[in-house]
């Protein structure tokens, strides 16, 4: 035994001696080194096969294939089992490349348009088809509903597998269940109804995931109140135009894509305003005005408007009524009737009117102030007596009346205001307004005598008739002496008429008897005077006489204008107009309106867009009136909206109202 061990002993230190000898084992290295990296390679291989065949086992897909270097295959799975393998093609050689002796787990990787080919040595061909997109697909995932209704969403899976599977979560108290079998989702909304969602997702083994969201809206309800006649037929003016509608949600409206209109949402009680500008074309046009939900800005009505094309217009004067006389009891009268008095003839001598009313005073037997109807003037039931209380005294108790412009809310309402005059034969001159409607008692407003600043004997009947100038709050009060040609007035400044020493004092050259004074509003320079038989313009000279008496002169003179009567200055339609009373003899008169220039003699001697019309009788300037019409008549106008109403008598003749309006062309004729 010794001896064994002694033998081994030497035998390893022999190798170790020789260890020691310089040996070159490169050879030898490589060769292992070889060896090392086909065992690897193998085992790359095996790894590779089995991830192949585990995809394929498990149904899996390949996400993509590279096949750029010759004989290798660079394949990515799809999923969690997704992985990268390389696999090549024959015999594994010493530089790790392909040889073609065939001894590879695959022999040949073949792929296509749907998927790749995997064939084994033995032939066996297994089959990886490439991945499709894994969705869950549901049509029309956004409803409205209502309250506890239910609703139904279909749904398919692309892509799927055995394993897939779908699932919901309902929120804000909806419920939901999924219908595998019918592959629907049922949807349950709370009551009252809200706005919510539900989530839907897809899944399956492989770790594939898709989630879709379901998302509901309160059903609208809402409705559009205004006829759509109404909307489809808006004037062709600039203005607004406003569409009512109900509705159970907020709404929005989108911008219209034409630039004339313009829409405005008043959320409190939904109306939209829509802010028109003027058709200026020849033709209709039309919008569309599209209205929102505000929750998600999705449209839940449109509405069409059509603004129509402008109807050219032509100024219009037609005879609204007339009363005439007709024989010679002056019947025309006695067709007006006011708390059992009639109309004497002595009564028309001057009118007033407001929106209401026509005025006239009754001077002679016993004083009366009677309104009339401006709609039915024959209708006794709507026609009544005036409060006069406190009017007394005087030749003719009640002269004259007139309406003065009120623009102070705090005084009569805010409506005008009517005026009457009291004449007195003692040289003493009355002046009352109706400062708390006309059915309440007058008020005294002005009281002054003569004696004051002139000789008691110059009795110059003032008081018969007036006219106004100005309004309540800054105007003058103009009166002219009935029998000779002197005339004054008085400034009104808020309801206060002023004293004497404010008066002026008209002296006319000629001494004729003033019938009408005209004064030309905003220029007191030019006042027309007329009588029976002459009409001139007086101007202011400056100066005073020893009475302390403002002196006129007279300027020119306009023949043509004498016995005219009631000269009214209006404005209609963006133009202003001088409307009058032309009494030709005892017979015949006529209603004038021209326009107005700027100018009163100008506008006068112009007479420039001149309309006449018989007073008497509608049809004839020339037919005279029967035996007993005064030399005398009045006009007064009152604008009412986008009407004219132009009242002008001849006394004892008759009255005819007018109104003057703009009148589509197309049936313009007059009546």
């Amino acid at each position: 035994m010794k001896t064994f061990f002694k033998l081994l002993f030497a035998f390893s230190l022999g190798l170790a001696m020789a260890g020691c000898a310089k040996y070159d084992d490169t050879e030898l290295r490589g060769k292992v080194d070889n060896l090392t990296s086909e065992v690897n390679t193998l085992k790359a291989n095996q790894q590779a096969m089995q991830a192949v065949i585990d995809v394929w086992k498990a149904g899996g897909y390949v996400a993509s294939i590279d096949d750029s270097v010759p004989g290798q295959h660079t394949i990515t799975f799809y999923g969690d089992k997704g992985k990268t393998v390389v696999l090549f093609d024959g015999k594994q050689g010493e530089d790790g490349k392909p040889g073609a002796d065939g001894d590879a787990f695959f022999k040949d990787v073949t792929s296509d348009e749907n998927g790749v080919t995997f064939v084994k040595q033995d032939d066996t061909k297994i089959f990886i088809p490439f991945a499709k997109a894994f969705k869950l697909v549901i049509e029309n995932p956004e409803a409205e509903v209502e309250a506890g209704a239910n609703g139904e969403f279909a749904y398919k899976v692309e892509n799927a597998n055995s394993t897939t599977s779908v699932d919901v979560f309902a929120g804000g108290n909806y419920a939901a269940v999924v219908d595998a079998e019918a592959s629907k989702i049922v949807v349950t909304a709370p009551t009252p109804a809200v706005n919510g969602s539900v989530l839907a997702w897809a899944q399956n083994e492989e770790g594939l995931f898709s989630m879709r969201k379901l998302s509901f809206i309160v059903k609208s309800d809402l409705e559009i109140k205004t006829k759509e006649e109404e909307y489809q037929a808006i004037p062709a003016e600039a203005g607004d135009f406003v569409v009512n509608v109900v509705s159970n949600i907020d709404i929005e409206v989108e911008k219209p894509t034409v630039d004339w209109v313009t829409v405005a949402v008043t959320k409190a009680d939904y109306k939209l305003t829509l802010t028109l500008a003027e058709n200026t074309t020849d033709k209709p046009r039309e919008a569309t005005i599209n209205i929102l939900r505000s929750d998600n800005m999705k449209q839940v009505q449109s509405i069409k408007i059509i603004q129509l094309a402008p109807v050219k217009k032509v100024l219009t004067v037609e005879r609204v009524w007339g009363l005439y006389n007709s024989t010679s009891d002056v019947d025309w009268f006695k067709d007006i009737e006011a708390g059992g008095t009639k109309l004497a003839a002595t009564t028309d001598r001057n009118i007033a009117m407001d929106d209401k009313y026509i005025y006239f005073a009754k001077s002679s037997g016993y004083p009366a102030i009677i309104a009339v109807d401006r709609t039915a003037p024959t209708d006794a039931t709507k026609s009544k007596k005036l409060n006069i209380d406190g009017i007394a005294g005087g030749t003719h108790a009640i002269s004259c009346v007139r309406v003065v412009k009120n623009t102070d809310s705090s005084v009569n309402g805010g409506k005008d205001i009517l005026l009457v005059s009291n004449l007195k034969g003692d040289y003493e001159l009355k002046v009352y307004a109706y400062l708390n409607g006309i059915d309440a008692a007058p008020t005294q407003v002005l009281i002054w005598q003569w004696d004051n600043h002139a000789n008691a004997s110059d009795w110059r009947r003032y008081g018969d008739k007036f006219t106004v100038t100005g309004t309540w709050q800054s105007g003058a009060i103009w009166f002219q002496g009935w029998s000779d040609g002197k005339a004054i007035y008085f400034p009104l400044k808020d309801g206060v008429i002023d004293k004497p020493n404010e008066v002026s004092h008209v002296i006319d050259a000629t001494a004729n008897a003033i019938k009408d004074i005209a004064v030309y509003p905003g220029q007191e320079a030019e006042v027309l005077v007329t009588s029976y038989n002459k009409a001139a313009f007086w101007t202011n000279s400056g100066t005073k006489n020893d009475n302390k008496w403002v002196i006129w002169n007279e300027g020119a003179v306009m023949d043509n204008l004498k016995n005219s009567y009631g000269y009214n200055f209006f404005k209609f339609n963006d133009k202003k107009y001088i409307a009058y009373t032309l009494v030709e003899d005892t017979t015949h008169s006529r209603l004038q309106i021209m326009e107005d220039s700027g100018a009163f003699k100008a506008s006068l001697d112009a007479k420039s867009g001149l309309i006449e019309f018989p007073l008497q009788h509608a049809s004839d300037f020339k037919t005279a009136s029967p035996a007993g019409g005064g030399n005398n008549g009045d006009c007064t106008v009152r604008v009412i909206g986008d009407e004219v109403f132009i009242l002008a008598m001849h006394t004892d003749g008759g009255l005819s109202l007018f109104k003057m309006y703009m009148k589509a062309e197309e049936s313009s004729e007059p009546k």
